[in-house]
């Protein structure tokens, strides 16, 4: 029943029933006649009960004497029949993955791509929004809890803007439509109202919405009135129902209750989900990034003029290529589905790609491992993802080695192992500015001759932290060589010419590691023919200024070996 507003509440939606109307008071008489119709009313139903029940009933039968012996009674026993029950419904059984991601907190899971989220309880007030029934809601909507509310966006709406859900420092600002929920005491609420009235009739447009809870009003709000973000963009491209907005949030607020929901999840067949993504990247990959909140690196075709992530393809040098596959990465009988992006960008901005794994559960897919950057191989092993990275410029780079369980967990907790490569060049200039490279002393120089992807040969000399190296590289080789499974990648320069959608090539166990840096990673010295000629940069620099090439190859021990 809608009851009318409460005082200073323009239309706005009543909260509470309104007064009753007085009663009147009953005369001597008509209590006096009320009495007398209650004794004529029991009168009448003895007499009922009389004829119907009693007038036909007999007297029991008389007993008769007992002698001193007890007769024996004999006993009919009447088979039973015992009723088949129905067993009690039981929950699927969940593989160890399934398990792993399905414990997550919340304000965790919707890192993870589309994994839905149907109940988020704010973590120190009795208020939450329950998607209970919203499946696509559940995989969408990203909440952020404040100290007075939430603030909710969508995921996609970050995926365009960051380029990584995973990665997305939680509160920091988005660029598109954010719904923000404050819990008001009514001095505040009554302050609000006011604003929102004088804000009106200066012809603002301001569309809010209240939601009455024991301790206040929760006051809601939308920046739609900025225009349309990237995220209503796909919505309209995409054709779906679902947007976030005040209204939508306000239908989806309720007070806390005790103990907390369990959301019954519907069962799904996560094959055929499987078949559907395939099917997505064959046929338009951006509809999967969108359906999965993955970074959008593909264009629709028929986006037009409104592309929702026309900024994310103006980093982009390259049409980016996909790949897909299935593998038991654990052998538990399980399979785990990988999406591989891979595509280049400008120098200034890191947009290579992505690797996504799911996994199967009794109600879908599930994102269980994420790394933002396809430009390397998958490498797994013992519930492990390990992802190897050369990063830097003009002379001064590294490998990073990047570590992480299952499921992906923020950057802030996953390992980070790295080793840098100085080029000998950038020392030559720090010295010619008049500075000392002692700081360098206790490092090696290392020379690294090899031919580029085009054929052309280079030979560098870098200076290593030989410490640093071998303490990544020991760690690497003990933990992986003839056991972690590599599911290796093809490029934008690397892919059959024509194709942009191809199956990922087969995985195969490494054998050495080191082996495998060498082959990958050949522009860095990996090798043990590279480190035969390794030269201690102290004995470099004890040759006196100034820094040359000619007094490094003066203190080689194998020259010979080079480029052999």
């Amino acid at each position: 029943q809608a009851y009318p507003p409460p005082p200073g509440w323009p239309d706005q939606a009543g909260y509470y029933p309104p007064p009753q109307a007085p009663k009147k008071k009953m005369s001597t008489a008509a209590i006096v006649s009320i009495i007398l119709g209650a004794v004529i009313l029991l009168g009448a139903i003895a007499a009922a009960v009389y004829f119907f029940v009693l007038k036909d009933a007999k007297d029991p039968p008389p007993t008769t004497a007992t002698s001193g012996t007890t007769p024996v009674s004999t006993t009919t026993t009447t088979p039973t029949t015992t009723r088949e029950t129905e067993p009690e419904p039981t929950e699927p059984e969940l593989s160890t993955y399934a398990e792993s991601v399905f414990s997550l907190d919340p304000y965790e899971a919707q890192h993870l791509g589309a994994n839905p989220v149907y109940y988020y309880q704010h973590p120190f007030m009795d208020i939450a929004i329950d998607l209970r029934g919203e499946e696509e809601a559940a995989r969408m909507m990203f909440v952020y809890p404040t100290s007075t509310g939430f603030w909710v966006t969508h995921r996609q709406a970050i995926s365009y803007e960051y380029g990584t859900l995973r990665d997305y420092p939680a509160g920091m600002d988005v660029a598109g439509i954010i719904v923000e929920v404050d819990l008001l005491s009514e001095s505040e609420q009554q302050a609000e109202i006011a604003d929102i009235i004088a804000r009106r009739l200066q012809g603002e447009e301001v569309e809010v919405s209240w939601v009455p809870v024991k301790d206040g009003a929760l006051y809601v709000r939308d920046n739609m009135t900025g225009g349309p973000d990237p995220a209503w963009y796909a919505k309209e491209l995409y054709g779906s129902s679902v947007f976030f907005d005040h209204a939508y949030l306000s239908e989806h607020l309720v007070e806390s209750v005790w103990p907390r929901p369990v959301p019954d999840q519907t069962l799904s067949d996560p094959a055929a989900e499987w078949d559907r993504i395939v099917s997505m990247l064959q046929n338009n990959p951006a509809r999967f990034e969108w359906r999965y909140a993955m970074p959008p690196y593909s264009k629709d075709p028929a986006a037009g003029l409104n592309t929702p992530n026309f900024a994310f393809l103006e980093d982009l040098v390259t049409v980016p290529i996909y790949e897909y596959g299935t593998v038991d990465l654990n052998g538990d009988g399980v399979p785990e589905h990988l999406v591989h992006c891979c595509c280049d960008s400008y120098e200034y901005i890191e947009r290579y790609g992505y690797w996504a794994v799911f996994t199967e559960t009794p109600y879908g897919l599930r994102l269980i491992g994420f790394n933002n950057s396809g430009e390397n191989d998958l490498i797994y092993w013992d519930d492990y993802f390990y992802y190897i990275e050369a990063r830097g410029e003009y002379g001064n780079n590294s490998i990073f080695v990047e570590e992480h369980p299952i499921p992906v967990p923020s950057f802030d907790k996953r390992s980070l192992e790295y080793t840098a490569f100085l080029d000998l060049y950038i020392l030559i200039n720090h010295e010619e500015e008049g500075n000392s490279l002692d700081d360098w002393k206790d490092w090696v120089l290392v020379p690294n001759y090899f031919t580029d992807d085009e054929g052309y040969e280079y030979l560098d000399y870098f200076v290593i932290d030989s410490a640093e190296y071998w303490g990544l590289i020991n760690l690497l080789d003990e933990g992986l060589s003839g056991k972690a499974t590599v599911v290796p990648i093809r490029t934008p320069y690397t892919v059959p010419a024509g194709e942009q959608v191809v199956e990922l090539q087969d995985p195969y166990t490494v054998g050495s590691f080191v082996d495998y840096m060498s082959v990958r990673y050949h522009f860095f010295p990996f090798t043990e023919q590279d480190w035969m000629n390794a030269v201690l940069m102290e004995d470099v620099l004890n040759l006196g200024p100034p820094l040359t090439y000619d007094k490094v190859e003066s203190l080689l021990p194998h020259p010979e070996l080079i480029g052999q």
